[in-house]
């Protein structure tokens, strides 16, 4: 069969557009079976060790939000500082947008110099490597921005009646120089909501790191809970190209074979 210039600009049209090379989505609630009940969540469904200072997060049963689990990160000694990541496939090397979301039950006896996070990072750890991220702490305080040190560093809003209740964390990267973050699902009537905009280089993401740290190393002990996980990123145009290009060279070998 003859393969048309027509028939190959259609094909490589279509492979632009086509979801399985324009997104990466994944999400889990944590009780499918790929999870076991009572052990480290590194291992299971996807989930690796992110910064791995202190007791893993595991999936514990009959507390989640719809479903019957959740993973519990339980901060026991001060110092504790613990995340699991789920990473971005190998081909989306170069993404450019991307968001992510989870739900976030904060216990109310923890200390309130703990805090409990989302991240987008551009290596498996956070440290240098944090692109975006956003944290609640126990004392209500939201922090968050493009590095980590904004994820423990200055209050960016503090909210009331939190405790006890399922928050929504979502992170956002709009653009190469703006991205958004928000918290919502607090106040009496739970639907209380912050969100604000993070100016500046936001860069890409290797891998998502849900977990807990600290503000500073005093009243810093307590356990979160956390359900309902999703992600999605998208590559940039000239990653979609090399992957159109890509099928036309199999499509070619395939007609000479």
């Amino acid at each position: 069969m003859k393969v048309t210039r027509a028939f190959c600009s259609l094909l490589l049209a279509s492979c632009l557009v086509s979801p399985a090379f324009s997104q990466w989505i994944y999400s889990t609630n944590f009780d499918g079976p790929e999870f076991n009940e009572g052990v480290s969540i590194n291992g299971q469904g996807s989930w690796l060790a992110g910064v791995t200072s202190g007791g893993p997060g595991t999936v514990q049963p009959s507390v989640g939000l719809f479903g019957s689990r959740a993973v519990r990160f339980n901060a026991s000694s001060r110092g504790f500082i613990f995340t699991s990541r789920v990473e971005v496939p190998g081909g989306l090397t170069n993404p450019g947008n991307y968001s992510a979301s989870v739900r976030l039950w904060i216990d109310p006896l923890v200390g309130g110099q703990r805090l409990f996070g989302l991240y987008a990072a551009r290596s498996n750890r956070l440290n240098d490597f944090t692109s975006l991220g956003v944290t609640v702490a126990a004392d209500g305080g939201i922090r968050g921005g493009n590095t980590y040190a904004q994820t423990y560093g200055s209050i960016l809003s503090t909210i009331t009646d939190y405790r006890g209740k399922w928050l929504t964390l979502s992170i956002a990267k709009t653009s190469d120089n703006s991205a958004s973050i928000s918290v919502s699902g607090f106040g009496a009537d739970n639907l209380g909501s912050f969100s604000t905009n993070i100016s500046g280089a936001i860069g890409n993401v290797h891998s998502f790191h849900i977990g807990t740290d600290f503000v500073t190393n005093t009243n810093s002990t307590g356990i979160g809970y956390f359900d309902n996980f999703s992600a999605q990123a998208v590559p940039e145009p000239a990653t979609l190209f090399t992957l159109g290009a890509g099928a036309l060279v199999a499509l070619f070998r395939r007609k000479k074979a």
